[in-house]
């Protein structure tokens, strides 16, 4: 998806995942930025509504709290404009590929049935996370179709009942953000980086929606575009429906 994208982003991951046991070789590879929750709360919260999740007490108290100030109106003005930038690139990705928004995966999720509950949410969470990125590549483009992934994983559960879990999923991918990923955030210029990315894709994705609308009896499939329809239904038994979430992502930027 966006091969000049992605072609210029394709590093290869730190084989293995660093050994716990060098834990100052560890603590380098985590990405801390003190904005890191006040942009991820922001897209998250907005595309957790638009996927259909409503808004309560606990769930607005959560993600209107930013987790502290942002230390100037400068920091301020750069954590709204990346949090839109991101929510932009997951809402224009939907569009231009349906089967690749939040509302189709939540939709194949209840088909397939997915088995989500307190007991198993943190492992299948965690088995998207280290599926999606496996196969040692990692861009921004991968990062937003996690994001998407993500946020389709919190309306589920939402909807399975479990609104705390909605919290925790948050939770977990800035975790994720900071730790499976922090070596590549670090290395690709952090939000900066990612904003000067964002900025290109949105432009790319705003031009191809112009041109889906244009020519409206004429489909156009991004390129490497795949979605868990794609994959045989028989295969989530043997996969497992985390697993198929993730081979369905990495596929679209691969």
């Amino acid at each position: 998806f966006y091969a000049p994208f992605a072609a210029c982003c394709r590093e290869d991951m730190y084989s293995g995942h660093a050994k716990k046991s060098r834990g100052a070789a560890a603590e380098s590879n985590r990405f801390v930025d003190r904005r890191t929750k006040a942009v991820t709360k922001r897209a998250f919260y907005n595309l957790l509504k638009k996927g259909g999740v409503q808004e309560t007490r606990k769930l607005a108290e959560y993600f209107r709290t930013d987790g502290g100030p942002c230390s100037s109106d400068e920091d301020e003005r750069f954590v709204h404009d990346v949090a839109e930038k991101l929510q932009q690139s997951v809402t224009l990705m939907g569009k231009v590929n349906h089967e690749g928004s939040i509302s189709f995966n939540v939709r194949d999720f209840h088909e397939r049935k997915w088995d989500i509950h307190h007991g198993n949410v943190y492992r299948e969470f965690t088995t998207i996370v280290t599926s999606a990125f496996e196969d040692d590549v990692f861009n921004f483009g991968r990062f937003i179709s996690f994001f998407c992934i993500s946020v389709s994983f919190a309306v589920y559960v939402f909807d399975k009942g479990m609104e705390d879990a909605v919290i925790s999923v948050h939770a977990w991918t800035d975790q994720a953000i900071e730790n499976n990923l922090g070596r590549y955030f670090i290395r690709e210029g952090g939000w900066e980086g990612f904003s000067s990315y964002a900025d290109r894709l949105v432009t790319r994705l705003k031009k191809d929606v112009i041109v889906q609308e244009s020519q409206s009896e004429q489909q156009v499939v991004t390129p490497g575009a795949i979605s868990l329809s794609v994959v045989p239904l028989a295969a989530a038994g043997i996969l497992g429906a985390a697993v198929l979430a993730a081979f369905a992502m990495k596929n679209v930027f691969s």
